[in-house]
Formats: C-alpha cells, sequence, structure tokens
C-alpha cells in the first residue's frame, strides 16, 4: 500500500501540471502557491477528520494536485520577481537550497511529533504548518509581482 500511495501522488502529476500551468496563467503564480497551500491543507484534512488506508490514498491523490501547484506556482513566481540575471540562481537556491535545508530541520521535528504524539496528530501538525505557510505566503505578497517589464532594463548590470 506504502508503494501505491506514493505512485497515485506521481500519476496524478502528470495529469495536473498542465491543469496548474492553466491556472498559473490564469491567476498568477502567487495565487498559485496559495492554492497549493490550501489543496494540500484539504488532503491532510481528510485524514484528519477520518483517518482511513483509503482516505490516505485519496489525500495523496490530491496531494499530487498540489505538488504540481506548488511546482508551476514557485518557478512562475521566481521567474516573475527576478531580474533575468539572476532567475536561474534563485530558482536553485528557493527550489533546491532552501527546501533541503527546511527538510533537514523538519525531518526530525516530524519524526518526534509522530514518535511522541502519534499518526493522528502528525496529520493535525501538517494541517497547521499548511495553514501557517498560507499567512506566510499572503503575508510575502506573493500576489503581487514584484518586478515589472518596465524596470527591467535599467536593473541589468
Amino acid at each position: 500500500l506504502i508503494g501505491l500511495a506514493s505512485t497515485l501522488g506521481a500519476v496524478i502529476e502528470l495529469f495536473a501540471m498542465p491543469w496548474a500551468d492553466r491556472l498559473n496563467r490564469r491567476m498568477g503564480s502567487g495565487r498559485l502557491l496559495e492554492a497549493w497551500l490550501w489543496v494540500k491543507a484539504v488532503a491532510v484534512l481528510m485524514v484528519v477528520i477520518h483517518p482511513s488506508i483509503a482516505s490516505i490514498l485519496i489525500s495523496r491523490v490530491i496531494g499530487g494536485v498540489a505538488y504540481s501547484f506548488f511546482t508551476v506556482g514557485i518557478v512562475g513566481y521566481i521567474t516573475r520577481n527576478t531580474l533575468p540575471h539572476q532567475t536561474a540562481t534563485a530558482l536553485a537556491l528557493l527550489t533546491m537550497t532552501l527546501k533541503a535545508l527546511v527538510d533537514s530541520a523538519a525531518s526530525p521535528l516530524n519524526g518526534l511529533v509522530f514518535d511522541t504524539l502519534g499518526a493522528y496528530w502528525f496529520y493535525v501538525f501538517m494541517l497547521a504548518s499548511c495553514l501557517l505557510g498560507w499567512v506566510f505566503v499572503r503575508a510575502a505578497g506573493a500576489g503581487r509581482d514584484k518586478i515589472n517589464e518596465t524596470n527591467l532594463e535599467s536593473e541589468v548590470p
């Protein structure tokens, strides 16, 4: 079942990526990042409300959609809000380096919550993390592009 759960999320990404791309063009990358956190929260909330193997499998499918939103949204957000000569570095730092640092810090914390409080409270912790992430994305103004076409020319070295 663990392999099936992992596969379901990955397979759904194949179909969700084009949809995420259309949403990105329609609503913007910042709003897509906000949607990522809400969709992820819904997936986790399903398990919190009804913890079962079926809800975990369904949450993994929904998680595949959420991951598609994140991937398309973060690339769009970075490319729209960095200068052309900064984009590759920003993509590497924010999608690889920062993610690895957060994962390194979060993994022991997640393990501690799971081992001491159990699976249910682990999912509650994940739900709280999604909502807190949404607050940070919202506070950072992810829905507003920082750089526009008029000042790109003057800022390139």
